[in-house]
């Protein structure tokens, strides 16, 4: 090369990536979904593509399109993506993702031994969870509500049973030569024997809450409050001779039941004991939770609940297919149950239930527990969770469901519609007992037969767990009875007829409740001047009349109740309204719209839309002859055996013996301004 020669090379720089498109995949998702396909159109200028995946969000690509996993503990998050070449990179673009946490998840701690499935015990405190696996004799414990595992010395024996209480572990083992309880203050490191005051450790079950343990075996029951060593025997006042198993404690109140199908409960801290099953016939009660007052038991016939500490029972049972319930639990006033048809939840205090059951394999359910917002389940394929937060229940806005809120028995065709939810392939509608319609759409038909009741209507979109709901109010037949309004024997006084029951009404007519019907005092008073209303039925005898606010006529009579308005009459009797009894005694009305009536077996109220029954304990019989309120809320009931009080919790009843009545049939009561009885 001479002199002045020069040579060059002309280097043009390479454009940067345009800006990403749209990111196209699935936006709802469940933890433990695979390969879930993510593709962003191929982007000018880009030789490779930047993927950014949230915790929890498992892949890797540098192409356009990228299969990730969602894992188990995954929350909702945000995928990005951007081109990128050798000098710089592309605008990004992104896709926002909902987790929904509401499906069960195994958590692969208990391998499945089809041999043995339900050989599972569970116990918790706090946000400590206790899992003993018979199959594997393995005892298992969390801190963190089952986030983590780690298994713990349980003394190289066999865990018969188990139980905490706060950060304290207490089992029973069995090495086949002896049964010891031992006490672990550490979570496992180190065990000390707590076996004083307990005769016979044979067969012990444990039962941990509220700073104390219960231990049974067989016919002796034992109690120990938190960091004592010496138990302490509270078998007086049960059966002699009888297994006894702890179910519940909750403060200073003790629930067992005993083989005898015996539901005993203690105030006292077992001092003393009293049976609280009145009116469960052949129940055998599985499993027991308590919120804020309320009793809910899962039986071998459904769910009951108990308002007033165990005395009366009434079943909550709409929308169940299954009644055989193994266990129950709460958490943030929803109810969960398990059988063997798997998971059904209730968030209207067991009014309606609904299946939970998305992401179970096996839906026999052995054992459901609560910790912190995590429920567990013991099922035929080990131990599964869910968590509670996941779920979330929509009423009120503009995704509410559109329809009718107040409906008949019997009406037909009820259209029932939500808005489309976005990504919604189909729909899922839960509807209660007596409900009967079908769709996989937004829209719904529904018919109510004569046995629906008031409950709620739930739609979520299938596989996800925003539910949507609409509460509903199912009203009573109108029956028209013709023969009200017909007049026979006009001129017919009521004088020779039993009367037993006068009302008058906001015109000031005088009506008279008889033997052979209802008569009515037209004008003046004049006794001469009466007319007969006389109704379907074959015994005409009226015990009983009363006027609401709304001037309707209520009868009580031996074969029911009966409301008469200006357009019709309703008839409630035990087998279309769930009356205590049919012989209707007394009415009473309580404000403007609470109806007390007394049966001839036991009490009923009657809101305008249910009846709850009470069955008085330790009566002879159940017979209601009269019932009044207080001043102080308290109902006053005569019956044949004494003068009772019921304070909303307990009865307390007044005889010739322990007072200054004279007889103890009690046949009327009537209370004044001042209170007086």
């Amino acid at each position: 090369m001479g002199v002045g020669d020069s040579s060059y090379k002309v280097i043009t720089p390479k454009p940067n990536p345009d800006v990403a498109g749209n990111i196209t995949g699935v936006v709802n998702v469940n933890p433990g979904q695979n390969n879930l396909l993510y593709t962003v159109s191929p982007i000018a200028n880009a030789s490779k593509y930047l993927w950014t995946l949230p915790d929890g969000y498992n892949g890797s690509s540098d192409s356009n399109s990228i299969l990730i996993n969602i894992g188990s503990n995954a929350q909702s998050g945000i995928i990005k993506v951007k081109g990128s070449n050798d000098c710089n990179y592309g605008q990004e673009s992104s896709i926002n993702i909902t987790v929904n946490n509401g499906m069960w998840q195994n958590t692969n701690l208990i391998p499945f031994d089809p041999n043995n499935p339900d050989n599972i015990i569970i116990s918790k405190s706090a946000s400590n969870i206790l899992v003993w696996d018979y199959n594997y004799s393995q005892l298992y414990l969390s801190t963190n509500s089952g986030e983590e595992w780690h298994s713990i010395n349980h003394l190289g024996q066999d865990c018969v049973s188990e139980a905490m209480i706060d950060s304290i572990i207490y089992i029973v083992v069995n090495n086949n030569i002896s049964t010891n309880i031992y006490q672990s203050t550490d979570l496992g490191i180190n065990w000390t024997l707590l076996n004083n005051g307990i005769d016979t450790l044979n067969y012990t079950r444990l039962l941990g809450g509220e700073g104390k343990i219960m231990a049974s075996n067989n016919y002796q029951l034992y109690l120990l409050n938190k960091n004592d060593t010496i138990w302490k025997n509270i078998t007086n006042g049960l059966p002699s001779n009888s297994y006894i198993y702890p179910l519940a404690i909750d403060g200073n109140n003790l629930y067992v039941i005993t083989n005898n199908d015996q539901f005993y409960k203690s105030s006292d801290n077992g001092l003393t004991w009293i049976l609280i099953n009145t009116g469960l016939t052949n129940v055998y009660i599985n499993s027991l939770a308590i919120n804020g007052g309320k009793l809910y038991i899962g039986t071998n016939i459904g769910v009951y609940l108990s308002i007033d500490g165990g005395i009366n029972w009434n079943p909550l049972n709409n929308g169940l297919t299954n009644l055989s319930i193994s266990t129950i639990a709460i958490y943030n006033n929803k109810l969960f149950i398990g059988s063997y048809t798997g998971v059904n939840m209730s968030i209207d205090n067991g009014n309606t239930w609904f299946p939970i059951n998305d992401g179970l394999n096996s839906l026999d359910i052995y054992k459901l527990t609560v910790v912190d917002s995590n429920i567990f389940a013991v099922t035929y394929d080990g131990l599964w969770k869910r968590k509670l937060s996941g779920f979330a229940f929509i009423q009120g806005n503009d995704n509410n469901i559109q329809g009718l809120t107040s409906v008949c028995k019997n009406q037909q065709n009820v259209i029932y519609s939500i808005n489309p939810i976005p990504n919604a392939n189909s729909y899922t509608w839960i509807l209660p007992n007596g409900y009967n319609g079908s769709s996989t759409t937004n829209s719904i038909s529904i018919n109510f037969d004569t046995n629906a009741v008031s409950g709620s209507i739930t739609v979520k979109k299938t596989g996800d767990s925003i539910y949507y709901t609409l509460a509903i109010t199912v009203n009573k037949i109108p029956i028209i009875d013709t023969t009200y309004n017909n007049v026979f024997n006009s001129g017919t006084s009521v004088i020779g007829n039993t009367v037993n029951s006068i009302a008058i009404n906001s015109q000031n007519n005088v009506w008279y409740g008889c033997y052979y019907g209802l008569y009515q005092e037209l004008s003046n008073y004049q006794p001469s001047n009466y007319s007969t209303y006389i109704n379907n039925m074959n015994d005409r005898r009226i015990n009983t009349i009363i006027f609401d606010n709304n001037n309707n006529l209520w009868l009580g009579t031996p074969n029911g109740l009966l409301e008469f308005t200006d357009n019709y009459s309703l008839t409630y009797n035990i087998t279309n309204s769930g009356l205590a009894g049919n012989y209707i005694t007394s009415l009473f009305f309580e404000n403007t719209n609470v109806l007390w009536m007394g049966t001839n077996n036991g009490f009923s109220k009657f809101d305008g839309i249910n009846f709850t029954n009470y069955l008085i304990p330790g009566g002879v019989n159940n017979t209601v002859y009269t019932i009044a309120k207080d001043l102080q809320n308290n109902l006053w009931i005569g019956t044949d055996y004494g003068l009772i009080k019921y304070d909303g919790i307990n009865y307390t009843t007044y005889t010739k013996n322990n007072s200054s009545l004279s007889d103890n049939k009690i046949n009327d009561i009537k209370i004044d301004y001042q209170n007086r009885i």
